[in-house]
């Protein structure tokens, strides 16, 4: 997670982009999503949001797959180098929910 106060040295706004469901509203074009995510990002930083966490929305039930682990970094590198100045997050959301009701 994010520590934005320590990063910043100040209370920030976090922006939140949620992605689309790699495995059912995603037509696989790395391109389509690439565009989606700098538009975004680029409006917030022009906005002057110091803080951007990106967050699959997949619902396939389990672990979160290899696609979408390779999907996020991909997309965070790319936001990494196209606004260096903002502090990023990713969330990889895991769907095994018996390991969360057994703990």
């Amino acid at each position: 997670m994010i520590d934005v106060l320590a990063t910043l040295g100040r209370p920030a706004i976090v922006a939140v982009l949620h992605l689309p469901d790699f495995a059912f509203e995603w037509d696989g074009s790395m391109g389509r999503l690439e565009d989606y995510v700098l538009t975004n990002a680029s409006v917030f930083a022009e906005a002057g949001v110091p803080a951007l966490m990106i967050q699959d929305q997949t619902r396939e039930p389990g672990a979160a797959a290899p696609r979408t682990v390779a999907i996020m970094s991909a997309l965070g590198a790319l936001v990494r180098r196209t606004h260096p100045e903002m502090a990023l997050g990713i969330i990889v959301l895991n769907r095994r929910l018996e390991r969360l009701a057994a703990t």
